[in-house]
C-alpha cells in the first residue's frame, strides 16, 4: 500500500512539473513576447524597446523597437521553442524559453544587445549585456532609454 502511495505521489510531482512546460512555434510580438502554445509569453529576466520606443543615432531617430522585434523572430522563427513558466504577470507567461538546439532565447537576444537584463534577476544575463556593451552590439550602438523607463515617461504624459 505504500509503495502505491508513493507511487501515485510521484506521479503527481511530475505531472505538476510538466505542467509548467510547453512547447510550439512562436507568433514574435514586440522584441521579449510572443505567443506559443495559445499563451502569450514573455521572456523571463529580460525587456527589450517597446514598439513604439526609437533610439538615436548621429541625431538621427531609429525604430529601435521594431528592430528588437525583428531580432528576436530571426532568433525564433521556423523553430520549435520550448519553455518553461516561472510566474504569470497580468495574464502573461513569464518563462525561460530554449530554442530547437536548446539555447536560451533570452540570453540570445541580450548577448546580441537587442535586449537588457532586468537588474537583479539572473546573473549571466547581467554579464552578457555588458559585454554587448562593450563591444557596442544591438542597441549599445545608439543611444537609447531603458525600456523600463520610456514606459515609465510615457504613463507620465
Amino acid at each position: 500500500m505504500r509503495v502505491l502511495l508513493f507511487f501515485a505521489l510521484s506521479l503527481m510531482i511530475a505531472g505538476a512539473a510538466i505542467a509548467g512546460v510547453f512547447e510550439g512555434e512562436a507568433r514574435v510580438i514586440d522584441g521579449d513576447e510572443f505567443e506559443l502554445a495559445g499563451k502569450r509569453v514573455r521572456l523571463y529576466g529580460i525587456d527589450a524597446p517597446e514598439l513604439g520606443q526609437t533610439c538615436w543615432y548621429q541625431n538621427k531617430e531609429f525604430p529601435c523597437g521594431h528592430s528588437a522585434r525583428r531580432n528576436l523572430w530571426l532568433n525564433v522563427k521556423d523553430q520549435r521553442l520550448t519553455c518553461r513558466e516561472k510566474s504569470v504577470v497580468d495574464g502573461v507567461v513569464v518563462a525561460l524559453c530554449f530554442d530547437a538546439k536548446g539555447r536560451d532565447v533570452a540570453g540570445g537576444l541580450v548577448r546580441s544587445g537587442w535586449a537588457l537584463a532586468l537588474p537583479k534577476q539572473v546573473e549571466v544575463y547581467i554579464k552578457a549585456e555588458a559585454e554587448a556593451k562593450r563591444q557596442k552590439l544591438g542597441l549599445w550602438n545608439f543611444s537609447f532609454t531603458k525600456p523600463w523607463d520610456w514606459r515609465a515617461m510615457m504613463r507620465e504624459n
